[in-house]
C-alpha cells in the first residue's frame, strides 16, 4: 500500500482552514462592531 501525501494530508490542512475561519470570523465581527460602537460613543 502506497501513502498517498495529497490524500492523507488534505483533511489536516481542511481541519485547519475550519480553525482559522472559526476564530477569525466572530473576531471580525467583533471588531466591527466595537468599532461601530466606539464611533458612535465620541
Amino acid at each position: 500500500m502506497q501513502y498517498n501525501s495529497t490524500l492523507n494530508s488534505a483533511p489536516f490542512y481542511v481541519f485547519i482552514l475550519a480553525n482559522v475561519v472559526a476564530t477569525l470570523l466572530p473576531s471580525g465581527i467583533m471588531y466591527a462592531i466595537a468599532k461601530v460602537l466606539k464611533k458612535k460613543d465620541i
